[in-house]
């Protein structure tokens, strides 16, 4: 059993408390700076440890941290993990800026600690359904890819004004807190992305001026592929859908109903049903987050790859960054920096 710390206690770190219990191979203590919040996570879970003060924690008695606190605190709050001979699970997003980025992953592997970072869609049944049609090179090469994300972020988060929602240099927005998941989806299956356009703003969401609708396009750096990008965060209904389209056939993917389809040239559709588990009010199920746990605890004990490394959560900063870039300046952006302008 490994005694795992998870840090914050607000929607996400409740998720990892409960899941990371689910695994059956975890003892869970949480840190939370709101007594009142403690206090009602500990009287519904088998805590073994509730700390209001994450500088206080003894970390060195703890196997790994799970680091669920503002995006603007993820890296540092990881170091002082690493430093302290823990291996860390960060939230995505890994950060809102590069900076102590590949200072944190030079000194996790100095330690020979395992840091990775929960981009939960690699950890979905559908997504990985995706990702061995992709590998199986039955649709050949992709040249287009189109996503599509909508939902009310009022309705699945009602609270959201007391939350990092709210302050988009704490991560809120469309670009950091869901078009993050995206982009680590696409270059997990394209690659790295070269440069984006992108169109965004705030049209509707109140109580926040962080934007709430945001269109792009990827050009990716190993393929010759474009992608498009949609996220409304205000829309009445649900939608999660994904559409490959390659030199030998498409995949189709209803993420919000679990259904992926593909589709060869001989015109007939091959559906793949029941790929998700009922969802709760925020569409989520909890069986990705015990897959993704359990792979971190595999990592940490040696016996496979994280879901997520340091360096691909990484590279989603960039993008994420370009994206913000191309935006005000109304242009294309390389991802390899916001200087670098083309046809600007």
């Amino acid at each position: 059993m490994h005694r795992i710390l998870i840090v914050g206690g607000g929607s996400i770190g409740e998720r990892h408390v409960r899941c990371f219990l689910k695994t059956g191979r975890a003892e869970v203590a949480l840190c939370d700076n709101r007594p009142e919040r403690l206090q009602q996570v500990a009287a519904a879970y088998p805590l073994i440890g509730a700390y209001a003060d994450f500088d206080q924690v003894a970390l060195s008695e703890f196997h790994a941290a799970v680091i669920c606190v503002p995006a603007d605190l993820h890296v540092p709050w990881a170091r002082r993990g690493v430093e302290a001979g823990a291996h860390v699970l960060i939230e995505k997003p890994l950060s809102l800026s590069l900076d102590g980025c590949d200072d944190l992953d030079r000194l996790a592997k100095k330690k020979g600690r395992v840091v990775g970072v929960a981009h939960v869609r690699r950890a979905m049944p559908a997504m990985q359904a995706i990702k061995r049609e992709l590998d199986s090179g039955k649709i050949g090469d992709v040249l287009a890819l189109s996503c599509i994300v909508g939902y009310d972020h009022r309705t699945a988060r009602p609270d959201y004004r007391d939350t990092y929602w709210v302050h988009r240099e704490q991560g809120g927005g469309a670009i950091f807190d869901i078009s993050s998941h995206l982009t680590d989806m696409i270059q997990w299956y394209l690659g790295p992305i070269k440069s984006v356009m992108a169109v965004y703003d705030h049209l509707q969401i109140e109580g926040t001026e962080a934007e709430d609708t945001l269109a792009c396009l990827l050009r990716f750096r190993n393929s010759s592929a474009v992608g498009a990008v949609y996220v409304v965060a205000w829309q009445a209904q649900r939608t999660d859908q994904l559409i490959l389209s390659g030199t030998k056939g498409s995949i189709h993917c209803d993420g919000w109903e679990g259904r992926v389809g593909v589709m060869l040239r001989d015109g007939r559709w091959t559906w793949t049903e029941g790929l998700k588990d009922k969802p709760d009010s925020k569409g989520q199920t909890d069986g990705p987050f015990i897959y993704e746990a359990n792979n971190f605890l595999d990592a940490t004990e040696g016996k496979g790859k994280l879901l997520c490394p340091l360096s691909e959560a990484r590279h989603t900063i960039e993008v994420c960054l370009a994206l913000t870039e191309s935006g005000r300046r109304r242009a294309e952006v390389v991802v390899a920096g916001p200087e670098d302008v083309l046809g600007g």
